[in-house]
């Protein structure tokens, strides 16, 4: 399973800069990993994030939403439906 740091290494990799949809559901993603993809300059045309049953908490999520990187953003799923 994913964790903060393998996450932080793939934003950070030339092989997100055209991913659309990112889904990140029930790894071990926390608020670090939520920093480090909001804090990317590689995610420009990704439209769709998912996040559900990871580590993420609200301060995580604040994060996600301030970030201008993020604009684009049209799908954010942070529970199971």
């Amino acid at each position: 399973r994913l964790d903060d740091a393998a996450v932080a290494a793939l934003v950070a990799s030339p092989v997100v800069d055209h991913v659309r949809c990112l889904d990140l559901s029930a790894t071990r993603v926390s608020d670090a990993g939520a920093r480090a993809i909001a804090g990317s300059s590689r995610l420009g045309a990704l439209r769709c994030l998912r996040l559900a049953d990871s580590g993420v908490s609200p301060a995580g999520v604040r994060a996600l939403r301030a970030s201008p990187g993020l604009s684009g953003l049209l799908d954010v799923q942070l529970t199971r439906e």
